[in-house]
């Protein structure tokens, strides 16, 4: 899901009507958020399965399979450049 530019203004509203208590709550469940998303993602993938990311080193897009599944991260290998550990949200099925 993607938020639109109205729904975008809102929370940037709310935000700045907030004080140091409504912040930390409103971290705290922005964290929570993003660690259920990353296992969602994590879930999505399959050991065996062909996917793809960018090298943030190269900027150079790079396909393997997954070997092995951790909680954040996925292991990835690759028949030139040997194994990488990819966080699961940089990956893409292919």
């Amino acid at each position: 899901m993607t938020l639109n530019a109205n729904e975008i203004k809102k929370i940037a509203d709310l935000l700045a009507k907030a004080d140091r208590e409504d912040m930390s709550k409103i971290a705290k469940m922005f964290n929570e958020q993003q660690k259920v998303n990353t296992r969602s993602v994590v879930a999505s993938f399959e050991v065996g399965e062909d996917v793809k990311f960018t090298s943030s080193k190269t900027g150079r897009t790079i396909t393997g399979k997954i070997r092995k599944i951790k909680r954040k991260m996925i292991e990835v290998t690759t028949e030139t450049t040997g194994t990488w550990n990819v966080p699961a949200t940089m990956l893409e099925k292919v």
